[in-house]
């Protein structure tokens, strides 16, 4: 099924990218679909915990390398772990794929 090969791509191309810098993968679900005439929208969410400029390489990574699809939005945001004090950001990547059916 090319839909998973493609999910799988994207793990692995992710985690692998994420090791190296320091990264936390923190959610990956199942992509989300959208039918429009005569077209097929899928959208990956994923999100990533932890430093601002390793995960704008990933987001260029995405961009320049993969070819695992389009990155269309990227949301930042950081919250205060209640436990250490300390500030997390996370990063929710979008990425679309568009296929004619």
């Amino acid at each position: 099924d090319s839909e998973r090969d493609l999910q799988q791509e994207m793990l692995e191309q992710i985690t692998l990218f994420c090791e190296g810098k320091r990264l936390q993968l923190t959610k990956f679900p199942h992509p989300s679909k959208n039918s429009e005439q005569d077209y097929l929208t899928e959208t990956n969410h994923i999100e990533i915990e932890g430093a601002f400029i390793p995960m704008l390489e990933l987001i260029n990574r995405f961009e320049k390398q993969f070819q695992l699809g389009t990155v269309v939005s990227v949301d930042f945001q950081s919250s205060m772990e209640l436990r250490t004090k300390r500030k997390k950001l996370y990063a929710t990547i979008y990425v679309q794929n568009i296929q004619k059916v």
